[in-house]
């Protein structure tokens, strides 16, 4: 039997994480419906849009400015949506790689301080939560505590 105390965890759970459970319940109706009633026709037209949209070329820019030990930090880095010829299959995965370059300060007149070559999946930048989790997860090896200031992201 559930308890009024489990069923109000379930609640606020469900409530506070509606995004994914929304994008969970429409990727499942999607799959069930190519897998149990598409007609030829229907997913011979998913498959159109599909390869439409994997062809579309997403290119971001994200200026990111950060600090640590009290010092501030910009990078400007590129991220090219995955394609055949960008894409390695790396530790089980597909990814791009992408270069960053951390220089000192907010100047035209930069010190670079580190030079990261780093690898990236079409999901690392598709906002910037992913963003910056994956930033975080480049640059926690080489500067401590570092701390997101500014995250400006450019579409092409």
């Amino acid at each position: 039997m559930t308890t009024k105390a489990q069923l109000k965890a379930v609640k606020k759970y469900d409530d506070s994480h509606r995004t994914e459970k929304n994008y969970r319940a429409k990727r499942s109706s999607a799959r069930n419906f190519i897998r149990k009633y598409g007609t030829y026709e229907d997913i011979k037209e998913l498959q159109e849009i599909i390869n439409a949209r994997l062809q579309e070329e997403k290119t971001m820019i994200a200026n990111i400015e950060f600090t640590a030990e009290n010092k501030a930090y910009q990078t400007t880095i590129q991220f090219e949506q995955l394609n055949d010829e960008n894409t390695d299959y790396i530790g089980g995965r597909y990814v791009a790689t992408t270069l960053v370059d951390i220089f000192d300060g907010n100047d035209i007149e930069k010190d670079m301080t580190s030079n990261l070559e780093s690898y990236y999946t079409d999901e690392d930048f598709s906002d910037k939560e992913h963003l910056k989790k994956w930033f975080m997860g480049q640059i926690e090896h080489e500067y401590h505590e570092p701390e997101i200031t500014e995250i400006v992201l450019e579409e092409e």
